[in-house]
């Protein structure tokens, strides 16, 4: 049996929809939400000449969509370096119930993600937004935090004259980020 995934039903009321989007564009969105690639992230390998079979569409054609969800729409980011993608508001709809299995999924997806500007993409748009999920909430606060200690770390290190990073620092600034993403997590479940 596949993995369910949930389309609320609002799709089809959302004003891009009805006022930008084409039957294809319609089609094309569906297929994002839906195929067997996607996770609850809503941050997965994207294989264009799969997805060119799946829809029935030339790898030209979907090229053409994806430029045009990403650029035109603004709705999805593509990394042709790592052939993932990234679905804006994903995470926000896709996650009903949460708790800790969902977290741990959660994490899970995003360690596994290879491009992570595309984690950036996700949750810095996440951020604004009051009504999410607690689960999603606990993970997007998180995620921020790590992502403003980065910068005052970049900062720090370019105040005192360290104009790009060695190999040994990014080694060191990666083990940090771990670090800080460990224990920003643990502090989260210790709240619980």
């Amino acid at each position: 049996m596949g993995i369910k995934r949930v389309v609320d039903t609002d799709f089809w009321n959302d004003s891009k929809v009805i006022d930008y989007f084409s039957p294809e564009d319609k089609y094309f969105m569906l297929y994002l939400l839906t195929n067997p690639y996607t996770t609850q992230l809503g941050i997965y390998e994207l294989n264009i000449k799969k997805a060119a079979f799946e829809t029935g569409y030339s790898t030209e054609a979907l090229n053409v969509l994806l430029d045009r969800f990403e650029n035109k729409y603004g709705m999805i980011k593509y990394s042709k370096k790592t052939n993932e993608i990234a679905i804006k508001n994903y995470l926000r709809h896709s996650i009903i119930k949460g708790g800790k299995p969902v977290e741990d999924l959660l994490n899970k997806e995003i360690s596994n993600v290879k491009d992570k500007n595309l984690l950036a993409f996700i949750f810095s748009n996440l951020s604004k937004y009051d009504n999410l999920n607690e689960t999603v909430n606990k993970i997007t606060e998180a995620f921020c935090l790590i992502m403003i200690m980065t910068m005052i770390m970049t900062m720090i290190m370019m105040i005192r004259g360290t104009n790009r990073i060695t190999n040994r620092q990014e080694t060191n600034l990666s083990r940090t980020k771990k670090l800080q993403t460990y224990t920003i997590l643990s502090v989260y479940h210790s709240q619980d």
